[in-house]
């Protein structure tokens, strides 16, 4: 979620390089039928981060009030390269429980 945050320079770049990265594919190559959309994930409790409980409560501040899993994120992911996805074509979604704060369109 950095692309749409301030206070990191290197991620803010990064993630926002990948987001424009994401749009000129979708618009090259949409009318091939290939669909490209990006996923930003917010702190996403994973194998690595499972049991640890101060990861967790950070974690868990956003509107579901609970960390975001892996599956979960993994879901969102399942239903945009399935066919249903497609009309997704160059969007950027979100997948973190809801981060509070600013309003993005």
């Amino acid at each position: 979620m950095n692309a749409r945050a301030t206070g990191n320079i290197t991620g803010s770049v990064r993630n926002i390089a990948v987001v424009a990265l994401t749009k000129n594919l979708a618009d090259e190559l949409g009318p091939a039928g290939i669909a490209v959309s990006c996923v930003h994930p917010g702190l996403t409790v994973t194998e690595r981060t499972e049991g640890d409980a101060e990861y967790a409560a950070v974690a868990a501040r956003n509107a579901l009030g609970r960390p975001v899993t892996a599956a979960e994120v993994a879901d969102v992911i399942t239903f945009l390269v399935s066919p249903r996805g497609r009309a997704t074509n160059g969007a950027v979604v979100t997948a973190d429980g809801g981060r509070p704060g600013g309003l993005w369109a």
